[in-house]
């Protein structure tokens, strides 16, 4: 029974490492071949940067070789992993970038709009006295001072600015990223060369993985393997 207990929990152990190497910034995936490819008409290149909020974040370079525009569309990229032998999954895409930005700009419109319930500010003299009264009479219920009731506001409105400034802080920082560092829907001209990241969910345990660029007719393929 001893000996079994010990299994059962070495076996938790190890599948909470998995994870862990699964989920954690430090994850890494190197090339299992060249980091560039080329059909007859384009050219790409993808390079592993880091995990970001859960997501596979890749920087990729396409350049159009043909003599026509091509549409470049980051949803459509996608991957294919391996997360044993002999078993591979089905396709995961590309974060949506206009979706994720639409998001993004809705979350940060709201969260400009919203109001501190611990604030005085906007409330004319007659609604101060009036709720300075109330507070009064509930504390003095309750055998309360007054004082530390106002402290105790004074408080809750500051932590609720913190806490609001924060959120407003990352939704900003995650809007400029996708603004100015993602590679967003784009056509691209004859000869020209474009760059920018992308981000794919995360799969958890999985060996290596097959990264698809879709170009029109044409899908390059770029592979890579956990290092650790």
């Amino acid at each position: 029974m001893i000996k079994k207990s010990i299994a059962v929990v070495f076996l938790i152990l190890a599948c909470c490492t998995t994870q862990r190497l699964t989920t954690t910034p430090n994850l890494q995936l190197i090339r299992v071949d060249n980091n560039r490819r080329q059909s007859h008409n384009y050219e790409a290149e993808v390079n592993f940067t880091r995990v970001r909020n859960k997501n596979y974040q890749f920087s990729v370079a396409i350049k159009n070789n043909s003599n026509n525009p091509v549409s470049v569309d980051p949803s459509l990229f996608s991957y294919i992993f391996w997360p044993g032998k002999n078993k591979i999954s089905p396709q995961i895409y590309c974060v949506n970038p206009d979706e994720t930005i639409n998001r993004l700009e809705r979350q940060k419109d709201s969260l400009m709009n919203e109001k501190n319930p611990y604030s005085l500010k906007g409330e004319n003299t007659k609604e101060i006295v009036k709720n300075g009264l109330i507070q009064g009479t509930v504390a003095a219920i309750f055998g309360q001072d007054p004082k530390k009731w106002e402290s105790q506001r004074e408080e809750d409105e500051y932590n609720w600015e913190q806490d609001h400034s924060a959120r407003l802080s990352r939704v900003e920082k995650e809007l400029d990223f996708w603004n100015n560092r993602a590679l967003l829907p784009q056509n691209v001209a004859p000869n020209t060369k474009i760059s920018g990241e992308v981000l794919f969910p995360v799969a958890m345990s999985i060996k290596g993985l097959q990264i698809s660029i879709l170009l029109q007719n044409d899908t390059l393929n770029f592979g890579f393997k956990q290092s650790n």
